[in-house]
């Protein structure tokens, strides 16, 4: 399965600086390093946003890179990613 890694600073404020190597346009911030509103929450839902944007565009899934700190999107998600994937290979 699809699992895209992060980047995760210490901002200059005491939050935390999100990005994703994948994906230029995940760029998000979490106040709390874990539970229901941390790092992986809001990571999840930028690469979510991000995945579904490239949907809407019918752009094809960036494969993903190797990293200390995995993030897998919505399953509902990237199976219609891929499905733009081979409507992309086939020229439907």
């Amino acid at each position: 399965m699809y699992k895209y890694a992060i980047n995760v600073e210490l901002d200059d404020n005491d939050s935390y600086l999100i990005t994703c190597p994948d994906f230029q346009e995940v760029v998000t911030f979490s106040e709390v390093k874990d539970g229901d509103d941390g790092i992986v929450h809001h990571a999840t839902n930028a690469i979510n946003e991000a995945i579904a944007s490239k949907i809407d565009r019918f752009e094809a899934l960036p494969m993903p890179s190797k990293g200390d700190r995995l993030i897998a999107p919505d399953t509902h998600l990237v199976l219609k990613a891929l499905l733009v994937k081979l409507i992309l290979e086939e020229n439907v």
